[in-house]
């Protein structure tokens, strides 16, 4: 994949956009093509407190160091949902159009394998829901959302994600794209409620380079994006520690929790975190 970052957005078209990107990624990176969610993901799931101790794979503990239990039969036909936080602060950066970027990506990748795939886009309510289906008309209309939907409100995933919880089937496959932009602690309760219920959880957390310049920070107030309240740091130093002590405890949450947790800058465009996050969960599931 030879065009950079900035390169790749020139594409305005988003199916033409990550279908380049799908295609750079496979030819340039991995000879064999990915596998998909059903044969790469499900045959195997992470250990939860619960579950039957002789269902634990043992030889992909002593690879991985992590539990692991197979699947029963019927359980590996999983749905995929995509979840994209939608609010006013992903409009930072373009972040946004990144995000819209990544949720395509996926969509193709589940289309390709003939995997059920649904999505939601949310910001302090529900925006757009559409269920797991495996119709062919289904990009279409993913396509057609994601083009006319634009990044507006508050940020409010921890109660929207909990009131859709009910609509997910269990032990699925569940993405969230978000750059965490409202209450850590109740965000991160809600999606160790998706892991209670046998979920596999797939967090991708945007952020932008811009975010940590100090010559966009330095001397200045700054406005909350989403509630237009001014926000007053006594000096560059004190937002870095901030953002750097926030994105710790996301990870270590995450990791406590069984979540597959990614931190992404948008900056890095997508081969390098696309290459990270399949080549580690092929190894644990080989």
């Amino acid at each position: 994949m030879n065009k950079n970052y900035s390169d790749i957005f020139k594409i305005e078209n988003l199916f033409l956009r990550s279908k380049y990107i799908l295609k750079g990624y496979f030819s340039g990176i991995h000879k064999t093509p990915y596998k998909g969610f059903s044969s790469e993901f499900s045959e195997y799931r992470e250990y939860i407190q619960g579950d039957d101790f002789k269902r634990i794979d043992w030889k992909v503990f002593l690879r991985s160091e992590k539990l692991f239990v197979r699947e029963n039969e019927g359980e590996s036909d999983t749905d995929i949902y995509i979840f994209l936080d939608s609010s006013k602060s992903m409009q930072f950066a373009n972040k946004f159009e990144y995000a819209k970027t990544l949720v395509f990506i996926f969509a193709l990748i589940s289309k390709k394998q003939n995997d059920s795939f649904g999505y939601a886009f949310y910001s302090d309510r529900v925006r757009i829901f559409q269920k797991p289906s495996k119709k062919q008309n289904l990009l279409f209309h993913l396509y057609t959302d994601l083009e006319r939907i634009k990044p507006d409100g508050e940020t409010k995933g921890a109660k929207v994600l909990e009131d859709i919880l009910p609509k997910v089937r269990r032990s699925t496959f569940v993405i969230f794209i978000t750059d965490f932009g409202e209450n850590l602690e109740d965000m991160m309760k809600t999606l160790s409620i998706y892991r209670v219920f046998k979920n596999d959880s797939i967090i991708f957390h945007l952020q932008s380079k811009q975010e940590f310049d100090k010559k966009n920070f330095e001397n200045v107030y700054l406005k909350d994006i989403e509630s237009g309240k001014t926000l007053f740091l006594d000096s560059f130093s004190d937002r870095m520690k901030i953002l750097k002590e926030r994105n710790e405890r996301i990870k270590k949450y995450s990791y406590e929790n069984g979540i597959d947790y990614n931190h992404i800058m948008i900056e890095d465009g997508f081969e390098k975190p696309l290459s990270k996050f399949f080549f580690r969960r092929k190894n644990v599931f080989l």
